[in-house]
């Protein structure tokens, strides 16, 4: 088959390479918060007690009524007070957000600009400091500020300075905060090593685009021949960064939707690749250049999964208002770079690279480990160890975020 028709068909289906350990990263839900079910189902019985004329044949008289019409009332009054502050939690992340932001975007970028013609080890280390204060925000936000629960395991030898591709099913707007979160569970520097394939047109947003660009991100064009030439010029460059590395990619390109999925399905049965339930198809072409362009660099694939409960919540609006609850689960596996590109005699006749055939058992199996672990979750999480475990000295930090913080209230 040739690659070509298969780049052209899937792009359309999976448009645009998206943005983005301890056994307990997290705190319990607080079982005092009311939930909007909770609420929901007390309008409801309230309205089926006042519309409809069997109210009063039940014997139920016009004070039961009354009180029920006051109830609703007060339900109405504490649903637009909960929405009031909300909002003002909201507002209060998305200042402190900006606040830290720009501070470290300044300094990033000017670090960037001007020490890197002089010193590029300095250049880095001091954009990787402030990178780590500030992604530091994403595991604060999710675990500190809100009450999400990340529980993130290992398998293989996974080292806390290891330079790795990191490869990501896309499950929503949240990726790239939890991938952040895993990685500041290896302790610091990270996460300000991890770096990202991105779409170009992030690179243009106020203050995350700078900070982007500081870090040495990637940014697509969906033009192939200049991705393909920015990935590999972006792979050289990367030869010479300090440990530890992580270069994250989400082979699927974008985040999964019911619609997508069963266009993905559609697309894999007229093609004649596996059909995943889970997962999107994997685009081929960015991971093989990419990795390709890494492999005397990196120490190894760092295959990611990640499963959010059914319960969890996997909206940033709901994590800003602090409002967001559940558990997500990460599993990473890691594979040597040979073990990538070992079966080359075989590929060569269904007219694939080793690389992309490869992806595709490990997305096979990794759709296979999403449906086992909705099945039985124990024996899943028997076959992995808590990153606490595999790195018992390593402590996560908070500090130089509230350096950051502090930081930036002096200057502004």
């Amino acid at each position: 088959m040739a690659e070509g028709s298969v780049w052209k068909e899937h792009e359309g289906r999976n448009a645009g390479l998206s943005n983005g350990v301890s056994g307990e990263h997290g705190e319990e839900s607080s079982a005092g918060r009311k939930q909007p079910a909770d609420r929901g189902g007390k309008v409801t019985a309230v309205s089926s007690g006042v519309n409809g004329t069997g109210a009063a044949c039940d014997g139920e008289d016009m004070s039961s009524v009354i009180a029920e019409g006051g109830s609703e009332s007060s339900v109405a009054r504490k649903s637009a007070a909960e929405r009031v502050q909300g909002g003002v939690v909201m507002a209060v992340a998305a200042c402190v957000v900006v606040s830290t932001g720009f501070t470290a975007s300044i300094a990033m970028v000017t670090a960037a600009l001007i020490l890197s013609a002089f010193s590029p080890t300095l250049s880095r280390r001091i954009t990787r400091w402030f990178g780590e204060a500030f992604f530091s925000l994403a595991p604060f936000l999710l675990l500190r500020w809100s009450q999400m629960r990340l529980l993130v395991y290992g398998k293989g030898d996974i080292r806390s300075d290891g330079q790795y591709l990191l490869i990501s099913n896309h499950q929503g707007n949240l990726d790239w905060m939890i991938g952040l979160a895993s990685a500041h569970a290896f302790g610091s520097p990270m996460p300000g090593s991890v770096k990202a394939v991105i779409k170009r047109s992030l690179m243009f947003v106020p203050i995350f685009g700078w900070i982007f660009w500081a870090l040495e991100f990637m940014f697509l064009q969906r033009s192939w021949d200049r991705d393909q030439d920015m990935l590999r010029r972006g792979g050289k460059r990367l030869q010479s960064y300090p440990r530890p590395l992580w270069m994250a990619l989400w082979p699927e390109g974008t985040r999964q939707t019911r619609a997508k999925l069963e266009e993905s399905q559609s697309f894999c049965r007229k093609r004649g690749f596996p059909v995943l339930q889970n997962l999107l198809f994997p685009r081929l072409k960015a991971f093989r250049a990419l990795l390709q362009a890494l492999r005397n660099t990196v120490d190894g694939v760092l295959d990611t999964t990640v499963i959010f409960e059914p319960n969890a919540s996997s909206s940033l609006g709901t994590v800003l208002t602090g409002r967001a609850s559940g558990t997500i689960y990460v599993f990473l596996q890691t594979h040597v770079v040979r073990e990538v590109v070992s079966d080359s005699s075989e590929c060569a006749a269904n007219g694939r690279s080793p690389e992309d055939e490869w992806l595709i058992r490990t997305w096979v199996a990794k759709d296979e480990l999403i449906s086992r672990f909705h099945q039985d979750q124990t024996s899943v999480l028997s076959e992995y160890r808590p990153v606490s475990e595999l790195f018992p000295n390593v402590a996560p930090s908070f500090s130089k975020l509230y350096i950051l913080g502090a930081m930036s209230v002096g200057l502004w």
